[in-house]
């Protein structure tokens, strides 16, 4: 019995490391969270994504927009300069109020040549794109907040994601 009310102890104070950042909706005021979102198709989101980083669909963003709080940080990527995907996400997330939105545009394969953390296999047929060369275009996208993979690096280390 002793063994039992142990190993239930340990589950209860265990299952609090299980919780699902998706489902998050705190309300809180200054929320210290940060939601690093790829918006990239889930097989490769599954295949190599920015570690700490979660995926949603492009069809889901209003949802999340809704259910989140307007006061977390939200970054979007995808996979590169040339996709347009973290831009229309940031811009969806920030015609919904949130407050402190933006797109890091050089997406997983500018992080993975910087050899910042990736999960995934990372396998070539699914993510040869990843050591393709990146370039920064000379333009920024409008009425969006654009930042570097050093600015991200920095705010997922506070954060507590890396």
């Amino acid at each position: 019995m002793k063994k039992l009310l142990v190993s239930a102890a340990c589950l209860l104070v265990l299952s609090g490391c299980f919780w699902n950042r998706q489902e998050t909706t705190s309300n809180s005021e200054n929320s210290s969270m940060l939601y690093v979102v790829n918006v990239l198709s889930k097989d490769i989101y599954n295949d190599a994504h920015i570690k700490g980083s979660l995926h949603i669909d492009l069809d889901d963003l209003q949802m999340y927009a809704d259910k989140w709080d307007k006061n977390t940080p939200v970054v979007f990527y995808c996979s590169n300069y040339q996709c347009s995907a973290s831009g229309h996400a940031a811009k969806v997330f920030k015609q919904a109020g949130f407050k402190q939105v933006y797109a890091y545009e050089g997406g997983a394969a500018e992080w993975f040549q910087l050899g910042y953390p990736m999960e995934g296999p990372q396998t070539e047929e699914i993510s040869g794109y990843l050591k393709q060369a990146v370039q920064a275009p000379d333009h920024v996208q409008q009425n969006i907040d654009v930042i570097t993979a050093s600015q991200l690096k920095d705010m997922m280390t506070q954060a507590g994601l890396l």
